[in-house]
């Protein structure tokens, strides 16, 4: 809980949160609907429901991805999650160990949430308008760029630099940590979306709002590993953890500061 908080506050203090928050737009309602079906799979991934309150809980991802491909990009993040989803053994042992007809309900929901998408497909045709890129072009990747290293300046809607470089450590860090333990779904689930995120945002720097939750995500692992590291420096004693305490206090509201 005291990392969630550490890196909650870090988090709301970039100026990527702010711009998005600022814009009010789609780019804030994707964010939630992606954090809320990672939450989803999160509580099914610890396998303490079942019966109608897992079948509910599916249903519930199904209407949630169904939801994302509304977003640009989102069809390609939607994909990504449920790719991860099948690749891992435990989620994947938790999304068919109940019977069929409980992917029936939830492939229905998911079908009537997604099919005005589907009927716009079929009448105009399948185009990267519908699929969120139509900007999407390599050559744009300046604006990439220039969103994370420009100096002030607003560079597709987002105040520039999105993140300083505190939290850009912060974030390295805690994907450095997560590729040492690939294999696990948590480190899976924020590299791919971390890797996907960065591939969209360099053809479009528009897209770059996809960046903020696996960002996020890595910034918490980042401070937890900081933490554990930082107060393994110190004896039990409990006046060096106090002091110790108030530099960590110092160094994250310096970070939230620059």
């Amino acid at each position: 809980k005291n990392v969630a908080i550490v890196a909650g506050f870090l988090a709301a203090s970039t100026p990527l949160f702010l711009s998005i928050a600022r814009a009010g737009n789609g780019d804030s309602f994707a964010i939630f609907l992606l954090f809320a079906l990672i939450f989803v799979a999160a509580i099914l991934a610890r396998a303490r429901f079942s019966g109608a309150k897992s079948v509910f809980l599916k249903i519930l991802l199904c209407a949630l991805a169904a939801l994302l491909a509304y977003s640009p990009g989102g069809i390609f993040v939607a994909f990504a999650l449920a790719l991860v989803g099948l690749v891992q053994p435990k989620s994947r042992y938790e999304i068919f160990r109940n019977r069929w007809w409980t992917f029936a309900i939830g492939a229905a929901v998911g079908f009537l949430l997604a099919l005005p998408l589907l009927l716009s497909v079929a009448r105009v045709g399948s185009d990267l308008v519908l699929l969120g890129i139509s900007r999407w072009n390599f050559a744009h990747f300046g604006g990439f760029v220039g969103a994370f290293f420009a100096l002030g300046g607003i560079f597709a809607g987002f105040v520039a630099p999105v993140m300083n470089v505190a939290v850009v450590a912060l974030v390295l860090f805690g994907l450095c940590k997560l590729g040492g333990v690939v294999s696990s779904s948590r480190a899976t689930l924020i590299l791919a979306l971390s890797l996907l995120a960065i591939i969209l945002a360099l053809g479009d720097a528009n897209l770059l709002f996809w960046l903020f939750a696996p960002a996020m995500l890595a910034l918490a692992v980042g401070v937890g590993e900081l933490l554990t590291a930082w107060f393994s420096l110190f004896p039990r004693n409990p006046y060096a953890r106090i002091f110790g305490l108030a530099l960590v206090i110092f160094l994250f509201n310096g970070a939230a500061a620059a």
